[in-house]
């Protein structure tokens, strides 16, 4: 039951990230730069397996967001 309460977790701090920033009116280099910057605060709090699936998460995430010439 840890694990479940450690992948709600992840993706809820992570959503925090996300939100939070969607409000700032800043360009797409920039405001992926915060994210970015924000999103390795939050991986740091995590260790070992937790925190490989805290950055796949957030990579995932970062690619949907800023992908480029697709």
């Amino acid at each position: 039951m840890h694990k479940f309460v450690t992948i709600y977790n992840i993706i809820l701090n992570i959503w925090h990230v996300a939100s939070d920033c969607k409000e700032l009116n800043l360009t797409e280099d920039k405001l992926c730069e915060v994210m970015t910057k924000k999103l390795n605060e939050v991986t740091a709090h995590y260790t070992g397996r937790e925190q490989k699936l805290a950055m796949v998460i957030a990579s995932a995430i970062m690619e949907y967001l800023f992908e480029k010439g697709r």
